[in-house]
């Protein structure tokens, strides 16, 4: 496989041949690419595998850091893997080492110890090329070994015999860790097919354009996806959610000449690209949206944001949002903007609000919802300020700014121009129930500065 990369190269204006360096990835980025390459080969700690907090918030990978593991058994249980980034500070002139993350599994048998060194191995190697200097290569010889090292449990012993002794038949139960016994032995799959000279019976175009996807091979992947373009949805589906710019490209190659994608599949696809934390790729996927489905339904761009928010990721909707225009806000669910102050992403719903978001039905609901905690009822009128609609006429907002011991906000909507007698009315024909002390509050409010202000 191709190593992770820390660095971001792009082609040069002058020359697309050659590529100049523009920067360093995030963090996140590197981790989310590294989990999925482990991931793929079965070589994920069974307890967990968590990047260090401290790399958090979109930080980058510092220039020219290197990466180190540490194995060695936990104090207490378990055995740990320590991944540590070190780099040279030329502010500080010296050295730097900072933990940039830690994977733990529960097992303490020197087979547990085993297989936690080969994660490490592959973690060095996810970083590095064939890690084979040119001076240790004698004329003539090809430049790897033909020897591999595995650390083969139980089941994966068992089923390597099988497979074996009855290669002719496609083992259905079992792809996925045969898949991964095949990555771990030879690279990826598409190599072990190259090596082979041929590929499985089974083993057809979608079946290849997929696995190169899952090994990041864009050689395999350009041989292959174009001979499929029936299948361009489920293809992007898998492109779109697997993490880096390997993943990103073959997202927009797909995304190039599609078309007729149904609408319930391009969403997942959209959503795969939202969990991979890619901004940009969500953006050119949102973009490409009305040209590449069967229908045109506006909807699908509320429901990027809405998974955006419920998988954490405020930063994604906001910079969509960004990009939105007014009418595909108006045809979103509402509810999202419910959604995103559940959530306290308050920029975010005020970029909804700015955009246009009709919720004068959900008012109250809103009303509520910021009630929970004092400090956050002052979001309302902020709302307001940013443009959120609220008819004169929906006394169930008034209701709620009563129920909810919120005056400021009762009489922020008189303000606007609701008419308190009217919500009197309303609320006795509806068996409201009036809080004494609230309910006098806004009603002096009304009597002796919106009245007076009218006669």
């Amino acid at each position: 496989m191709e190593c992770i990369d820390m660095e971001i190269w792009e082609p040069t204006p002058e020359n697309p041949r050659m590529v100049k360096y523009v920067g360093q990835r995030t963090a996140k980025e590197v981790f989310d690419e590294l989990t999925h390459r482990l991931d793929s080969i079965g070589y994920l700690p069974d307890e967990y595998f968590l990047m260090d907090r401290h790399w958090e918030n979109g930080k980058e990978i510092p220039k020219d850091a290197d990466i180190l593991c540490m194995t060695d058994y936990g104090a207490s249980e378990g055995i740990y893997l320590e991944i540590y980034l070190k780099w040279y500070d030329t502010q500080q002139e010296k050295s730097v080492t900072a933990n940039f993350a830690t994977g733990k599994t529960l097992g303490e048998t020197e087979l547990d110890l085993d297989r936690m060194n080969l994660i490490a191995s592959s973690v060095t190697k996810a970083f590095h090329s064939d890690g084979v200097h040119a001076r240790y290569i004698r004329f003539g010889e090809p430049n790897q070994s033909d020897g591999c090292v595995m650390h083969l449990n139980g089941a994966e012993r068992r089923l390597l015999i099988d497979s074996l002794v009855d290669k002719q038949d496609r083992l259905t139960d079992e792809t996925l860790a045969v898949e991964q016994l095949l990555r771990r032995m030879t690279g990826s799959i598409t190599e072990y097919v190259n090596e082979m000279g041929q590929r499985p019976m089974a083993l057809d175009d979608f079946d290849m354009a997929v696995l190169a996807i899952q090994d990041g091979s864009m050689a395999a992947f350009n041989e292959v996806y174009k001979k499929i373009p029936e299948k361009t949805g489920e293809l992007l589906v898998c492109a779109a959610g697997r993490p880096g710019n390997v993943g990103k490209k073959m997202t927009i190659l797909l995304l190039e000449k599609a078309k007729g994608i149904p609408n319930d599949i391009y969403l997942q696809a959209c959503k795969k690209a939202v969990d991979t934390g890619d901004a940009h790729r969500v953006f050119i996927m949102a973009a490409q949206a009305g040209e590449c489905r069967i229908e045109n339904d506006l909807s699908v761009y509320g429901d990027i944001v809405s998974h955006a928010i419920s998988a954490k990721r405020p930063d994604i909707a906001r910079e969509i949002l960004n990009q939105y225009t007014p009418q595909m806000v108006e045809a979103a669910n509402p509810h999202i903007l419910v959604q995103a102050l559940n959530r306290q992403y308050y920029d975010v719903a005020f970029k909804l609000v700015e955009k246009g978001i009709i919720a004068n039905h959900l008012a109250a609901e809103i009303i509520h919802t910021l009630s929970h905690k004092a400090n956050d009822r002052i979001y309302f009128n902020l709302l307001l300020d940013r443009g959120m609609k609220v008819d004169n006429v929906n006394y169930s907002a008034m209701q709620a700014c009563i129920k909810t011991n919120s005056p400021e906000q009762a009489k922020r909507l008189l303000d606007n121009g609701m008419d308190f007698a009217l919500y009197t009315e309303w609320a006795e024909s509806n068996n409201a129930v009036k809080d004494g002390g609230i309910y006098d509050e806004v009603k002096a409010y009304w009597e002796n500065t919106i009245m007076q202000k009218d006669s």
